[in-house]
């Protein structure tokens, strides 16, 4: 009896850390808002340590549109990221920093600063 009691608390116990492991190394996300009034063609990721490395389009090929919301999953769990958007018409911005452990929105704005929330 004591002993199926015991393999009962390892087995709960085994779950839990299996659960919390998880959710600790999870990748981090954000929501990203297009509100600047314009297309956005292209928006790329990169480590802010890492001078600029950008991954691939984010957001494909399908373009992002004024007023459009999309989710990146970021690969891997650094904290501080950089994101350069492409406009039509080749526009280029980039903001630095962004702590994505802290804002679960970024706001992108027509006069092309960000908004964290």
């Amino acid at each position: 009896m004591k002993s199926l009691r015991i393999l009962r608390l390892l087995a709960l116990a085994f779950v839990l850390t299996l659960a919390l492991s998880t959710t600790a190394f999870a990748y981090p996300s954000f929501n990203l808002v297009n509100n600047s009034g314009r297309t956005i063609t292209g928006i790329y990721c990169a480590l802010s340590d890492t001078y600029r490395n950008w991954q691939n389009n984010v957001i494909g090929a399908g373009g992002f549109r004024d007023g459009e919301t999309a989710t990146i999953t970021l690969g891997t769990t650094a904290r501080y990221w950089d994101l350069k958007a492409i406009l039509t018409g080749g526009e280029v911005w980039i903001w630095e920093n962004i702590d994505v452990e802290r804002y679960g929105t970024v706001i992108i704005n027509s006069d092309g600063s960000i908004t964290k929330q």
